[in-house]
């Protein structure tokens, strides 16, 4: 049970009104003895501050300069990517210039001298029918399709095809 006493908050060293706690060792301090840590803390290496004090700037001031400087940087991204999607591409000042070909043109006497020729035709393949041929084995052995083998041979009846007849193959599928 309390006894009904009334603590007043004083500094831990001086007894002077606190103005701050350290967030180490929650003792209140006055501002001889502490600044953001107390005297003690401070002495024994504690080290809360990461950031370079900067006495006599108010946090407002500190804290709306942040601010400023994000809005800042976030504007020249959106302004960056605005340009990227506006140039239909990554920024040219960025891009790493490949070579490229320069096209040649040909003089007029070596457009006459590579006259392109003509690719010969190839050989007419046939195939002479013996006993266990069907149009379908024929047709799977050159590559081709039974309804080019009748159409290339005016065949009318697909089922008949004689021993010894010659049929002509046509160009490969």
């Amino acid at each position: 049970m309390t006894t009904g006493k009334i603590v007043a908050i004083r500094c831990y060293r001086c007894g002077a009104p606190p103005d701050g706690q350290c967030p180490q060792c929650r003792r209140p301090f006055c501002r001889d003895h502490g600044n953001r840590l107390c005297l003690d803390c401070r002495r024994a290496g504690g080290n809360l501050e990461l950031r370079i004090p900067l006495r006599g700037v108010p946090s407002s001031v500190l804290y709306r300069s942040a601010l400023v400087a994000l809005v800042v940087v976030l504007a020249l991204i959106a302004w960056d990517s605005w340009s990227w999607v506006a140039q239909g591409g990554p920024n040219q000042a960025r891009l790493i210039p490949t070579p490229t070909a320069i096209p040649v043109r040909p003089s007029p006497t070596a457009a006459t001298a590579s006259v392109p020729t003509a690719v010969p035709p190839a050989p007419e393949r046939t195939h002479t029918v013996v006993e266990g041929d069907t149009l379908s084995s024929i047709a799977v052995q050159y590559n081709v399709s039974i309804d080019a083998i009748v159409q290339l041979n005016n065949l009318g009846d697909r089922e008949l095809i004689r021993l010894g007849q010659t049929l002509r193959i046509p160009p490969a599928r």
